[in-house]
């Protein structure tokens, strides 16, 4: 089995939002974890208030099984002072490398399929990918990596980033957002 990156979000608490470093526990815990790959977490950046955390397992049926641990038991509690909410969770099965457009400044995600019209613009990282969600066949998960947020809107507002967003909305209603993501065991605190 190849392996499977797990998308977890959730609403942020306000002790998250004044100290980012409750998250801490939880990443330390998770790197522990049998079968583990690598994380990152971030904050998105048009609600200011959902919390994402990716996590790469070996393969979707070793995150089942540690999903079944006293660690498993033992992460839920960590995260609870960071979240609000309910966490809403989909698996990729990625095509390409997913740490390096999570590894850029701000990474986009989209729920739909790619398309290359944004190749060349302005603040784009070519490393795009995506992959089948596995929880909702037929449905995608993408990442795209630019410099800032503003880079990709004025890429898509005109010209050939304009006119492939105006073909792929005509298929696709996606879901578009941005994090600015950090890996996990790089985090300063």
């Amino acid at each position: 089995m190849s392996p499977v990156v797990e998308f977890a979000s959730f609403p942020a608490s306000d002790a998250f939002l004044v100290d980012p470093s409750c998250i801490e526990p939880l990443c330390k815990a998770l790197s522990k974890a049998k079968d583990f790959l690598s994380a990152f977490h971030g904050l998105q950046v048009e609600d200011k208030r959902t919390i994402y955390l990716v996590i790469e397992w070996e393969s979707i049926d070793d995150h089942m099984k540690f999903a079944s641990t006293p660690e498993f038991a033992k992460i839920q509690e960590d995260m609870k002072p960071c979240m609000t909410g309910p966490i809403e969770m989909v698996h990729v099965n990625f095509i390409g490398d997913h740490t390096k457009p999570l590894s850029c400044p701000t990474t986009e995600l989209v729920m739909g399929s790619i398309f290359n019209a944004l190749v060349g613009e302005k603040g784009f990282h070519p490393h795009a990918t995506y992959g089948e969600v596995v929880e909702k066949p037929g449905t995608y998960y993408a990442t795209i990596g630019w410099d800032k947020v503003e880079d990709h809107k004025k890429a898509v507002s005109a010209g050939k980033g304009k006119e492939a967003v105006s073909k792929f909305t005509e298929a696709v209603d996606p879901t578009v957002v941005h994090a600015n993501f950090k890996e996990c065991k790089e985090c300063p605190w």
